[in-house]
């Protein structure tokens, strides 16, 4: 094979993997439901917990792990969205409120009894958003952490006593747990509502400079032909 050609087909042959390898994984905050939707595409999934709260005025269960296999008074199995789970290790109460209207929303999950509450994903996660109440009466700040696949801590952000807002992170690298810690007086002080999750749309496009380098390469290849035929 001409020296020429092995050498264009080498150049093509290495920019190709590039353009296939995936890119640096990335980790932001989401700043909105709607940016988080974005990232998701058809694979965004919500747990509103409506189920629950519209099955009565308070449903308190004593139980450290809640998932879809948790029997709920008055709903049974299968309230909570398949590939997610939540613990409290310190205590496990699960308050479904529209009682705790100091919290300023008419449903949503509240852990009482402790001073952590995690939000474990058991199915491919990309990307998380959900809405929060942090009790505004306390000065005690909850800290929001997330890690990764790897069990790693890839962010943690202090939330200040508000009566709504949204938290969202995507981490392309996937997220296993999210972990809410902070409160006064060994509870919790925050409700969370409209937990959205998804693997995302995890597809891989070159970017503009690598495809130009592709046609580069393929210009190359022709040029080592052209001076075959020459030569010939």
């Amino acid at each position: 094979m001409h020296s020429h050609l092995r050498a264009a087909i080498s150049t093509i042959c290495g920019i190709l993997a590039l353009a296939s390898t995936p890119g640096v994984s990335q980790a932001q905050h989401l700043s909105s439901r709607d940016q988080l939707l974005m990232v998701l595409g058809s694979t965004a999934r919500t747990e509103t917990f409506d189920e629950m709260t519209t099955k009565g005025s308070i449903v308190a269960l004593s139980n450290p792990r809640l998932d879809a296999t948790t029997v709920i008074p008055g709903v049974g199995a299968g309230a909570i969205e398949e590939g997610i789970s939540f613990t409290a290790p310190n205590n496990g109460h699960w308050f479904f409120p529209p009682s705790y209207a100091w919290y300023g929303n008419a449903t949503g999950l509240y852990a009482g009894g402790g001073r952590e509450l995690n939000i474990w994903f058991g199915s491919p996660t990309m990307a998380f958003g959900l809405d929060l109440w942090v009790f505004w009466h306390s000065s005690i700040a909850t800290t929001i952490s997330v890690y990764g696949l790897d069990g790693q801590l890839v962010s943690a952000s202090t939330l200040k006593p508000t009566q709504g807002q949204f938290f969202g992170w995507q981490n392309d690298g996937g997220i296993s747990r999210v972990t809410l810690t902070g409160g006064t007086n060994d509870a919790l002080t925050v409700r969370i509502d409209d937990l959205t999750f998804g693997a995302g749309e995890m597809t891989t496009t070159p970017e503009p400079a690598t495809l130009t380098l592709v046609g580069a390469g393929l210009v190359l290849v022709a040029m080592s032909r052209r001076r075959r035929q020459v030569a010939a």
